[in-house]
């Protein structure tokens, strides 16, 4: 049996599989769902890390055919680090291109963290 053929019998699995890896599925959609899927993402990644989301908007993409995010988070030291890490090591094409730190006001332990978040090009 070919190779086409074997790729031919194997089309629905390979479609399916294919539609099931997150990345694949990101980069087949416009930049407003790619966008609405990178905020949901960020907003459980905040979670995860014991984080307090002040604020997140993106830019207006109509404006601008990349994904960029403004956002400020509070928290502890560890956990603004473990959130940076994990946002780098991201499954999505995403780097922060400015941070800010500044004492909380809130908290006395707790640090303000103003990000901006572009999509990478891939």
């Amino acid at each position: 049996m070919s190779k086409y053929q074997i790729l031919i019998q194997n089309q629905e699995k390979i479609s399916r599989l294919y539609k099931e890896y997150p990345l694949i599925s990101y980069l087949d959609n416009t930049a407003e769902k790619r966008t609405t899927i990178i905020l949901k993402e960020i907003e459980k990644l905040v979670k995860a890390n014991n984080l307090i989301l002040v604020n997140i908007k993106p830019q207006d993409i109509r404006l601008i055919a990349e994904c960029i995010i403004e956002m400020k988070i509070e928290g502890q030291v560890k956990n603004i680090l473990q959130f940076i890490y994990k946002l780098e090591n991201f499954l999505y094409p995403l780097r922060i291109k400015e941070l800010v730190l500044a004492p909380s006001n809130m908290k006395e332990d707790n640090l303000e963290c103003n990000l901006i978040i572009q999509e990478k090009p891939i």
